[in-house]
């Protein structure tokens, strides 16, 4: 299973470092990104960004 992670980088709920080294717990494509400027609702305050991103990662198939 791909994976992509996106993490709000000022996000005060959830700190961005608890995201960190996941990587070992997916067999698939692993991929994270910390947000800047975002916080705990990415797809919320920057939905044009998350979009981009989702379709990035899609790409790279």
């Amino acid at each position: 299973m791909q994976t992509l992670v996106l993490h709000g980088a000022a996000d005060t709920c959830n700190h961005p470092d608890s995201s960190r080294g996941r990587e070992g717990s997916f067999s698939g494509r692993y991929e994270r990104q910390g947000m800047e400027g975002v916080g705990h609702f990415p797809q919320r305050e920057a939905p044009a960004r998350v979009a981009e991103a989702i379709l990035a990662f899609c790409r790279k198939g």
